[in-house]
């Protein structure tokens, strides 16, 4: 189960993917007997994508005056 959401609706559900980047890991092989046998593989993560939203000056001023006194 994927417990690591960067975004939860909208725009940033839809680049969920490029937000979120890769996580690191270490790997190691092992014998029959459960030990480590060989070099340890370390794969470095990979940082994900900012995403900057804007929106137009017109549209903003009456969203900021329709959102006073609101909470959430």
């Amino acid at each position: 189960m994927d417990s690591e959401e960067v975004g939860y609706d909208g725009i940033e559900l839809m680049y969920q993917k490029e937000m979120r980047g890769l996580n690191g890991y270490k790997s190691y092989q092992i014998d029959g007997m459960s030990r480590i046998d060989g070099d340890m593989k370390l794969t470095k993560p990979v940082k994900g994508q900012n995403l900057y939203l804007t929106m137009n000056r017109k549209v903003q001023l009456p969203a900021q005056q329709a959102q006073r006194g609101k909470v959430g």
